[in-house]
């Protein structure tokens, strides 16, 4: 039952840390200045991310999506990858480090929506269809991550009402992670 004891843990940690990515990935498009691109965000807060284990780490996960969502914004150059795609698989890989940190293991279900997520192809497509495609299998493997990493969270304290109604709300939160609008990217795509 020790996921019972930990969970209220992995919320407070969701709470500190999904509005730090959210303003992240609301800055990224603002300005091309990396310094001044950092400055938007509180040392403290990029210390909660450093704490991870994150493959980037988050402050060059951060300035990689700032990147490329600004060359997908221009007219000049095309993208290496998909930003969007790349914040839900990045968004995937905090929620799965943060649980680790607390021991908790996962169904095979989970791990599978997990890979599944890492393996949507993130390559940038000037093909409008192929680009909506990819990004929309994405958010379909990221929702149904969240879906079942909750589940999984969840399985020990299902008779406890104020969990279940905690666990809504960390839901929503772990789904607003991402919150960029794809639609921006597809419309210069074309």
């Amino acid at each position: 039952m020790k996921n019972v004891a930990v969970y209220e843990n992995v919320g407070g940690a969701l709470n500190v840390l999904v509005p730090i990515f959210n303003q992240a990935l609301n800055n990224t498009g603002e300005t091309a200045d990396i310094q001044l691109f950092d400055s938007t965000l509180d040392p403290e807060d990029i210390l909660q991310f450093h704490k991870l284990d994150l493959q980037p780490g988050f402050l060059d996960e951060i300035n990689r999506l700032n990147e490329q969502y600004l060359l997908a914004m221009g007219n000049h150059s095309i993208p290496y990858f998909d930003p969007y795609v790349d914040a839900l698989q990045y968004g995937g890989q905090v929620l799965m480090v943060l649980a680790k940190t607390y021991d908790i293991s996962f169904s095979q279900l989970t791990q599978d929506a997990y890979t599944n997520l890492s393996d949507v192809p993130r390559s940038w497509s000037n093909n409008d269809t192929q680009l909506e495609y990819q990004e929309d299998l994405a958010e379909e493997w990221y929702d149904y991550f969240v879906d079942v990493y909750s589940n999984d969270l969840m399985t020990p304290s299902l008779y406890f009402t104020p969990c279940a109604v905690r666990k809504s709300r960390n839901q929503h939160l772990m789904r607003s992670m991402v919150a960029r609008k794809k639609t921006d990217l597809l419309s210069c795509s074309a």
